[in-house]
């Protein structure tokens, strides 16, 4: 495994455990149907919908007011949005026609899966410990309060950040010369600068290829140079991690050092004990 995937890996497993002794327990909290649309018209119900429990039982229709348990996967057929709200409307979710979405955690934080078509998200800023969407294994996206939206209808996968900052990790493949190598790369979207992004992932998805280790720096250091520029901390501090995750997988250990100074500047990573940065290199 690589740095940035143990250190996502070891965030996200934190924000999933019990509590630790002496902090608050996680509140039980749900997801309740707050809006049904047919065509655009509002609708108390729909036939259609598949629900799948967590136990396997399956039902094919929908109400407004009605809860959805987390583990729960909903298949949104063509013609209907269905508009779910989080208690204490910590989080909004809007599912758009042909999507397929599973809710896995909800409590201090919120975890779920798109597998397919589009949605929306908004998440109330400070209100959850930490909110995560994944798309297949190659995406996982993370923000602490913002509005975002997910469209992977097609081919190809698009976020667009309409409120704050959110945070893209994808896994894939970087080749230098004839090695390549499985890497996750971290990617800043901001509602006021660069807000959208389109990625065309595969089986096997290659982030970038380089003909020498050298070539490898110098395009990530530029990426650096680049963050810097626009002065937001975030960037700065994803384009630093993605520099030493491939110094450190292609290069040498001279970068092990930054990794643990630089995440806590990340929305996912932020406040969350990190692995220690020792043992082998890559």
């Amino acid at each position: 495994m690589n740095v940035l995937s143990a250190l996502v890996s070891a965030a996200f497993l934190t924000a999933l455990s019990t509590a630790p002794c002496g902090a608050a327990p996680v509140v039980p909290r749900q997801h309740t149907v707050s809006q049904i649309l047919r065509d655009g018209a509002a609708v108390a119900s729909a036939n259609g919908v598949t629900l799948t429990f967590r136990d396997g039982k399956a039902v094919h229709s929908i109400a407004r007011g009605e809860v959805i348990p987390d583990g729960t996967s909903i298949v949104v057929p063509a013609h209907l949005k269905i508009v779910l709200v989080s208690s204490g409307a910590k989080s909004t979710t809007t599912l758009g026609p042909n999507s397929t979405f599973t809710l896995t955690l909800t409590g201090n934080g919120e975890s779920s899966n798109l597998a397919r078509g589009s949605a929306w998200f908004s998440v109330l800023h400070g209100a959850l410990d930490f909110f995560q969407v994944t798309h297949t294994q190659q995406f996982i996206v993370s923000v602490k309060g913002t509005e975002f939206s997910v469209d992977a209808s097609g081919r190809d996968v698009t976020f667009t950040c309409t409120r704050g900052t959110v945070d893209i990790t994808k896994t894939g493949l970087i080749s230098v010369g004839k090695v390549a190598k499985k890497i996750s790369l971290v990617d800043v979207l901001s509602a006021n600068s660069h807000p959208s992004a389109t990625y065309q992932p595969s089986a096997v998805w290659y982030l970038a290829k380089f003909a020498t280790t050298g070539d490898a720096h110098a395009y990530f250091l530029q990426r650096l140079a680049d963050a810097r520029r626009t002065g937001d901390p975030i960037k700065i501090a994803a384009a630093t991690l993605n520099l030493a995750v491939v110094d450190r997988l292609f290069r040498d250990c001279s970068s092990r050092g930054i990794i643990g100074s630089i995440v806590s500047k990340l929305p996912l990573l932020g406040k969350r004990r990190t692995p220690a940065q020792s043992g082998n290199c890559f």
